[in-house]
C-alpha cells in the first residue's frame, strides 16, 4: 500500500492503518531501534509506543514521506527508552557511537528558538543530503539514521573499516562546512 493511502487510513481513524504501517515499516523501524537500545525486545516496545503516537499524530500532520516520519517518531522513542535505561543503569552499555560523532558538526538546543532553528537545520540536511553523490549519501545515512557500525558497513559495500571511517570523517568536515556557510555554527 502507497503512503498517500495509509495517510488516508489514519486520517479517516481507520485502525488498519496500524497493520499497515506494521508490514510496510515495521522491520526497519524495529532494527534502527535495536541499533539504539540493544535488544529486540526494547526495540519492539519502542516501535510500539512510535505507533501510539503516530496514531495520535496524524491527523493533524501530513507527512511528505511516511517511513521518513515514522522512522523520526521511532527514533525518538527508542532515544527515550534508552535515556530512562540508562538514567535508572547509570551508564548502561548501549551502544550510541554514531549520535557522538556528528554532536560535534551540528548544533543544537532547547526551546522555541531551537526548535526553529531545528526546523531550518532540517532542510539544510535535506538539501546537502540532496547534494552528494548516491554512495555518499548511502553510507551517511546508514551510519548516522539508520546507526549501522562502520565495520557492517564496510563488509556490505566490499571495503576497508578505515576507508567507510576516513569517507564518514570526511562527509561530517563538508556538512560543517557547509552549514557554517548556510549560518550555522557549532
Amino acid at each position: 500500500m502507497h503512503d498517500a493511502s495509509i495517510i488516508r487510513l489514519f486520517q479517516n481513524r481507520d485502525e488498519s492503518a496500524i497493520s499497515e504501517v506494521k508490514a510496510e515499516y515495521g522491520s526497519v523501524c524495529e532494527r534502527a531501534a535495536r541499533g539504539l537500545l540493544g535488544d529486540a525486545h526494547s526495540a519492539e516496545e519502542a516501535f510500539s509506543d512510535a505507533l501510539m503516537a503516530l496514531w495520535n499524530s496524524i491527523p493533524p500532520e501530513n507527512p511528505r514521506s511516511l517511513k521518513a516520519y515514522v522512522l523520526g517518531i521511532t527514533k525518538k522513542c527508542a532515544l527515550k527508552a534508552y535515556r530512562e535505561k540508562t538514567a535508572q543503569k547509570r551508564g548502561g552499555n548501549i551502544r550510541i557511537e554514531s549520535l557522538d560523532e556528528l554532536a560535534a558538526y551540528i548544533p543544537g538546543g532547547e526551546g522555541a528558538e531551537s526548535r526553529a532553528d531545528a526546523r531550518a537545520l532540517t532542510e539544510l540536511l535535506n538539501r546537502w543530503l540532496g547534494e552528494l553523490p548516491a554512495e555518499d549519501r548511502a553510507l551517511f545515512l546508514k551510519r548516522y539514521w539508520f546507526e549501522e557500525s562502520v565495520s557492517d558497513i564496510a563488509k556490505a559495500a566490499g571495503e576497508a573499516p578505515s576507508w567507510v571511517s576516513s569517507r564518514l570523517f570526511s562527509l561530517r568536515k563538508n556538512l560543517k562546512s557547509y552549514l557554517e556557510k548556510e549560518g550555522f555554527s557549532v
